[in-house]
């Protein structure tokens, strides 16, 4: 919750000083915290300031948040059809919950009880289908990486031909020069690690403060793991190395002779 005053805000909302706002609805108004914001209903109209806004990933079209007084005094004779809990730090939530829905299946309609954290839960589940075509893009991206090391080594193996050739001819053994190659590759690998560590960080931003606050309005919180970073740092190198076997192999043959031909 960003909220106008830290610590007044619950208070002032209680006392039906002001409304609360998802981060779909503000984004939606173009309103700031502490603006006020119009309501409008057959029984009346009222302007109460924004006195904080809150993450709701239950609706894309946004929520707003007013206390009992509020609506009450802004002439709202309707009956309610929802209510929201608050906990405390100290709450006792589950037994809490339990004793909602016991509640609730008591009342005449079909009244459910459901809390912010399966709702969230169940939103990054979405998020995680819809992006799991990630994965396919991963394995496509590292294959191409692979080719890319392997065609550099050929490369680099049949222009630097003679040059290998007078390395055999000065007493280079073919182990020796199978090294060289996948020394190259590994640093190759590394160079490509380092660079993609603080690219796909910054991926990683675009995604979650940029596209998914333009494509849905509300906003997650990244978090940068430490093990995808030395996962990174580790297999990158390695598949070079796995991409550059074969033109090492290679050039265990290329013959001392090599470099007198014309």
């Amino acid at each position: 919750l960003r909220a106008a005053r830290d610590g007044e805000s619950w208070a002032q909302f209680q006392a039906g000083e002001g409304v609360f706002v998802s981060e779909p609805l503000m984004r939606r108004l173009a309103v700031s915290l502490g603006e006020p914001v119009s309501i409008e209903w057959p029984e009346g109209r009222i302007d109460a300031p924004l006195l904080g806004v809150f993450r709701d990933y239950s609706s894309s079209q946004g929520v707003l948040a007013m206390s009992e007084s509020l609506a009450r005094a802004a002439g709202d004779t309707r009956p309610f059809k929802s209510a929201g809990v608050a906990f405390t730090a100290d709450a006792a939530r589950e037994p809490t919950r339990e004793s909602l829905r016991q509640f609730a299946q008591r009342l005449d309609g079909d009244y459910r009880v459901t809390d912010s954290e399966t709702v969230r839960r169940e939103s990054l589940a979405v998020f995680d289908r819809t992006f799991a075509v990630t994965d396919v893009i991963k394995l496509l991206v590292t294959g191409v990486a692979l080719l890319g090391v392997f065609g550099a080594l050929m490369a680099v193996l049949l222009e630097r031909r003679a040059d290998f050739s007078v390395m055999r001819a000065v007493g280079l053994a073919p182990r020796q020069l199978r090294q060289l190659l996948i020394g190259l590759a590994l640093v190759l690998g590394l160079m490509a690690a380092v660079f993609a560590a603080p690219l796909g960080a910054l991926l990683a931003w675009l995604l979650t403060d940029i596209v998914n606050t333009r494509a849905f309005g509300w906003s997650i919180d990244p978090h940068i793991s430490a093990a995808a970073f030395a996962s990174t740092l580790v297999l990158g190198p390695i598949a070079a190395v796995i991409a550059a076997l074969w033109p090492a192999r290679r050039a265990e043959h290329i013959a001392i002779n090599d470099v007198t031909r014309v």
